[in-house]
């Protein structure tokens, strides 16, 4: 799949100032490359450094960049504030440290135009190409195995932030996913499954970055009570 058409990818922010605009530019130009009619959304949620203000200056320089502030913290409602308010057919999303890279969203999007509704990057899937720190391998394993224990569900990686989807297909789901933060993706999945929509999961290559934003202790405890909260709300 040589051109993509027709899409958005969202990229939640939080304090980035640092390394906003070389990475949003590199973004832009694989899909200058790789894509017609794209947009760039940066949604900066609650960042108190100068993030937003170097997202504004990206808008103004760029027509297929756009810049979105939300007061309020959280990676999971800055996905579903672009989710609900995208124009666009197929709707993305990536971290900003550009872990993965960005070729997959051409295996990704290949897999939604034979039809598939949702496509999950994938650092468990036997292909996968990963470089990260052993305690992050060992978490994600973990996760990976409670998840599908007590939630019975298929796939492998639930928590990796680069996925591509049908943006028609996920807006129903959106009023049923609580949670605002990292659990966001296990219930997209969660409920995008219960729902019967195809879903394709498809191995990345990811290189961690050294310096993390997620706070490891309080994160795992969320995820914990949300998995609880999906088991026991819906048996």
């Amino acid at each position: 799949m040589d051109c993509m058409r027709d899409v958005e990818i969202v990229l939640p922010v939080y304090n980035e100032g640092k390394i906003l605009k070389k990475n949003v530019l590199e973004v832009k130009k694989f899909f200058d490359e790789h894509s017609k009619n794209f947009l760039i959304a940066i949604v900066d949620n609650g960042s108190t450094d100068h993030t937003y203000e170097i997202a504004e200056s990206l808008q103004s320089e760029y027509s297929n960049i756009a810049a979105f502030r939300l007061k309020e913290k959280g990676r999971g409602r800055a996905l579903r504030f672009r989710i609900l308010n995208s124009s666009f057919s197929f709707v993305g999303y990536m971290d900003i440290d550009l872990s993965s890279n960005l070729s997959g969203l051409l295996r990704m999007y290949e897999e939604l135009a034979r039809g598939y509704d949702v496509v999950i990057g994938s650092r468990l899937l036997p292909g996968a190409e990963v470089q990260r720190s052993l305690i992050r391998r060992f978490l994600s394993t973990g996760y990976s195995f409670l998840v599908r224990w007590v939630l019975n569900l298929p796939y492998k990686d639930y928590q990796c932030g680069f996925k591509l989807f049908r943006r028609e297909q996920i807006l129903n789901l959106l009023s049923l996913i609580k949670n605002n933060n990292w659990f966001f993706d296990t219930e997209l999945i969660y409920y995008a499954h219960n729902n019967k929509l195809r879903i394709k999961e498809v191995p990345v290559l990811w290189k961690e970055r050294k310096r993390g934003k997620v706070r490891l202790i309080p994160t795992i405890v969320e995820d914990i009570l949300g998995i609880v909260r999906l088991k026991l709300k819906n048996g």
